[in-house]
């Protein structure tokens, strides 16, 4: 029998595009995206067009909404208070029969770790975790949550050279409220099964083998056979899985955790980008270039010229993150 491919939306253009929305452009960037869906032009419910996977970080604030929202195992009923938050890779379906105010509010991991630190996965682990129920935290808490969601939008329609750093420092506010309000209960290996605990122990492996890149402390990215020598598995076994819980196989992890780790560099060091490459693990600088041009259609020094970053912020260096001070 024949199996269905589930699309894989790798923004919220090309989500809002498949459902003939058009929301606010100033909002709406490849890496980041802020919307009030009760502002969208759209006749009768709101449902997506099937089930899909996303390939960012989704936080949907439910101020005056209801409906359904599917996510991964979780089939809920959306109520105002409502805050549900969704990762890479999660396949996730919805349907609002009524929509007046319902916010939602996209980041790329790689606009997290550009605009953040690099440490972030290990101080917030759930946001490598597969998924989590949608929450109910309380009248008073939702109202934190939205006084921090409203200052997003306004930073993101502001003219700032900044903005990006000023919505990723709101986000690490949203973030530490979730950490502290609500998942305190949280205990995903409670419910969870095999298979998705080898993939979050797959995606804390790919975090953890790049922070001893960055420290010299590993020589060269890892192989698919080498996580699954880790992981204890069959490489084909490995692959299987991570391709069937995220989306993308683990070929396409590496690449694009690479892609990310070095435009963080790019961004915030003053390493060459022959220093870069060696930190990274390339072995000449030139297969660095010729990676890096494929993979982003620019050069890394082109990248590096048009970053807000390198012009507003020289000299910065990468500092070494010991991974024995991370949060598990």
């Amino acid at each position: 029998m024949k199996q269905h491919s589930i699309p894989v939306f790798r923004n919220m253009k090309d989500l809002y595009a498949s459902i003939g929305a058009v929301p606010d452009a100033t909002l709406m960037t490849d890496d980041f995206s802020f919307c009030n869906l009760g502002d969208l032009a759209i006749p009768g419910a709101f449902i997506s067009p099937a089930v899909y996977r996303t390939g960012f970080y989704s936080f949907l604030f439910v101020k005056d909404a209801a409906g359904k929202y599917l996510l991964n195992q979780y089939d809920a009923d959306v109520v105002p208070g409502c805050i549900c938050l969704g990762n890479p890779g999660d396949i996730i379906q919805f349907c609002f029969n009524e929509v007046k105010e319902l916010y939602l509010l996209t980041v790329s991991e790689s606009f997290l770790k550009e605009n953040t630190h690099v440490c972030i996965m290990q101080e917030y682990p759930f946001l490598q975790a597969e998924a989590m129920p949608p929450m109910l935290p309380g009248a008073d808490a939702f109202a934190e949550f939205e006084s921090f969601y409203r200052q997003i939008e306004q930073a993101g329609n502001s003219a700032s050279p900044l903005r990006k750093k000023q919505i990723a420092y709101l986000l690490l506010l949203i973030l530490l409220k979730i950490k502290e309000r609500c998942c305190h209960d949280y205990r995903p290996a409670a419910t969870r099964g095999r298979q998705t605990d080898i993939v979050c122990n797959f995606r804390r492996m790919l975090q953890l083998h790049y922070q001893d890149l960055y420290n010299g402390d590993a020589e060269r990215v890892f192989t698919v056979k080498e996580y699954a020598d880790a992981l204890g598995l069959h490489p084909n076994y490995l692959n299987d899985i991570i391709r069937k819980k995220t989306g993308r196989s683990i070929s396409k992890w590496i690449i694009d955790k690479t892609i990310a780790e070095s435009k963080y560099l790019l961004d915030h060091s003053s390493l060459s980008v022959k220093e870069v490459a060696y930190r990274l693990g390339f072995a000449e600088a030139s297969y660095f270039c010729r990676y890096f041009k494929r993979y982003t259609q620019t050069t890394a020094a082109v990248y590096r010229s048009h970053s807000h970053h390198a012009q507003l912020l020289p000299g910065i260096l990468h500092p070494v993150i010991s991974t024995q001070s991370m949060t598990a």
